[in-house]
């Protein structure tokens, strides 16, 4: 149950609380279970899992760093800084930090889309460039072209790649999760029932008869908002 070096575990775990903490996919979807299940987590949402209850059944194997730093906190607070100023600055400071963040979980190799109706060019497009996958849809050729290749007036030129990393993501979005959780655990203590939460924010609702100032509006809604939150 030492989980302070800090990396990525894979661990058999048993899952039984009210709200679980770790996810897991199933069918394309991030989905919360109780049960016993084996996954691979960031060690600081492990080490919450454990806090609340969690039990870790074995460590089958992990990925350890000998280093950690918060290596993104200048450029974050640039564009935080950014933000503060309200207006457009505040949409166009969040859209970097959002891009950056979703720029380090994609593919190592890029794909972009191109849609055919010419038999003929589909033949041309499969023999010269680097098709990761074809669809054929009611005569309408769907292709998922890789961007090693530039698109460009049908000649095939290398282009440059961009290294990717999506251990930064997945670490990002396991520090969310946990925010998220204990929020949760603080809407619950404050008399609230949970109704819709998403990366960033919680909807919560209160008995009618509650009416302290700060329940909202409507005396019986309240909207946790933090922005920045994967942040």
């Amino acid at each position: 149950n030492d989980f302070s070096k800090p990396g990525f575990y894979t661990i058999s775990f048993k899952s039984d609380m009210h709200i679980p903490i770790l996810p897991l996919k199933h069918n394309g979807k991030l989905m919360f279970y109780n049960g016993v299940f084996t996954g691979t987590y960031w060690h600081e949402e492990i080490k919450y899992f454990l806090e609340m209850g969690g039990i870790v059944n074995e460590i089958k194997h992990a990925c350890l760093y000998d280093k950690e730093d918060y290596v993104f906190k200048d450029f974050v607070e640039e564009f935080t800084k950014m933000r503060d100023k309200g207006g457009y600055y505040n949409i166009i400071g969040k859209n970097i930090i959002n891009s950056f963040y979703g720029s380090t979980a994609l593919n190592e190799r890029n794909t972009f889309t191109y849609i055919s109706y010419s038999e003929n060019e589909w033949e041309d497009l499969l023999k010269n460039y680097n098709i990761e996958k074809f669809y054929n849809i009611n005569n309408m050729g769907v292709f998922i072209i890789i961007k090693d290749y530039k698109f460009d007036n049908k000649k095939k030129t290398d282009s440059h790649r961009t290294s990717r990393n999506v251990s930064i993501a997945s670490a990002i979005s396991s520090k969310a999760r946990i925010k998220l959780h204990k929020l949760f655990i603080e809407i619950q203590k404050d008399g609230g029932r949970l109704l819709y939460s998403d990366t960033d924010s919680a909807f919560a609702a209160y008995d009618n008869r509650d009416i302290r100032p700060n329940i909202g509006d409507k005396k019986w809604i309240k909207i946790y908002n933090f922005p920045d939150l994967r942040y």
